[in-house]
C-alpha cells in the first residue's frame, strides 16, 4: 500500500462513517512532496487532524499544516548572517509555535461543538469527523472536566 492508500486510510478511519472521504489531487501532492521523517506516525497524525480541522469538508492543502520543502542551499552559497544583540533576544517575544497553534485550533473547534451539541459528546465527535474515544481523549489532553453519570 502506497502513500496515497495509507493516507486515505487514515482518512477513513479518522472520518468514521460520518461520509466519504476523498483526497483531492493538491492534497495528495503535497503529501508526496513531504520528507515523513516521523514515518507511519507523523502520517496517521497529519491526516487525522486535517479530517478534524476540514471539519466534514473537503481537505485542503493547508489543513494538512506541513512545512513546505526546503530549497537546497549551494554549498558555495553564503548566507547574510544578521547581527542581534544578546537585548534583541530577551525584548523581542518568540512567535507560538505551529503545533501551539494547531492546538488551540483544535480546543476552541471542540468547545464550539459541545456547545452547539448540547454538551453530547457523542454528537460533538460525529460533527468533528472523529471518534468518541477520540474526543475524550482530546478532552483529557485539554483539562476539560466530563461529567459523570451517577
Amino acid at each position: 500500500m502506497g502513500l496515497t492508500g495509507l493516507a486515505l486510510a487514515f482518512a477513513r478511519r479518522a472520518r468514521g462513517s460520518a461520509g466519504r472521504v476523498e483526497l483531492r489531487p493538491d492534497v495528495i501532492a503535497v503529501l508526496e512532496r513531504h520528507s515523513w521523517p516521523g514515518n507511519i506516525r507523523e502520517l496517521r497524525n497529519t491526516i487525522e487532524r486535517a479530517m478534524l480541522l476540514s471539519a466534514g469538508g473537503p481537505v485542503e492543502p493547508h489543513h494538512l499544516a506541513l512545512e513546505p520543502p526546503r530549497a537546497r542551499r549551494d554549498s558555495n552559497t553564503t548566507m547574510p548572517i544578521e547581527r542581534v544583540s544578546s537585548i534583541d533576544l530577551v525584548t523581542r517575544p518568540s512567535p507560538p509555535s505551529l503545533a501551539h497553534a494547531v492546538a488551540e485550533l483544535e480546543r476552541q473547534r471542540i468547545v464550539e461543538t459541545l456547545n452547539a451539541c448540547g454538551g453530547n459528546q457523542t454528537r460533538a465527535a460525529r460533527a468533528l469527523g472523529i471518534s468518541r474515544n477520540t474526543l475524550l481523549a482530546r478532552l483529557d489532553a485539554y483539562g476539560f472536566p466530563r461529567p459523570r453519570k451517577p
